[in-house]
């Protein structure tokens, strides 16, 4: 697993030719479900803590409550555990010249088309 910062995820998705438009953090509810895991010991799922916790956000997500709605849309900003990005690929411009697939460029390359 890696973690990114989100200067380097977009940093990849730019190489990648997307273009990174607005973003936000997701799974406010999640958090100290984690740092539970982390205070207790990551393997240890059979803590009561843990356990309730878990149990507890099966719940939210079975029954998407309007309480814990709420509480995560307020939570997601602080402590969201996840970052969500949202990339377009942008369309191809007519008549740029680009590269057969496998080349590295330069002579031999081929229009985009429109």
């Amino acid at each position: 697993m890696r973690i990114y910062t989100r200067v380097e995820l977009e940093a990849k998705l730019a190489r990648a030719g997307l273009e990174v438009g607005w973003h936000h953090h997701a799974h406010g509810l999640h958090s100290p479900y984690w740092w539970l895991k982390c205070a207790v010991g990551v393997h240890d799922d059979k803590h009561s803590l843990v356990g309730a916790y878990h149990r507890m956000l099966v719940w939210d997500i079975m029954r998407k409550p309007a309480a814990t709605r709420f509480a995560e849309q307020a939570l997601n900003p602080l402590i969201g555990k996840s970052l969500v990005l949202y990339a377009v690929k942008p369309p191809a411009r007519e008549g740029r010249v680009t590269p057969p697939p496998g080349s590295q460029g330069g002579m031999g390359g081929r229009v985009a088309p429109p």
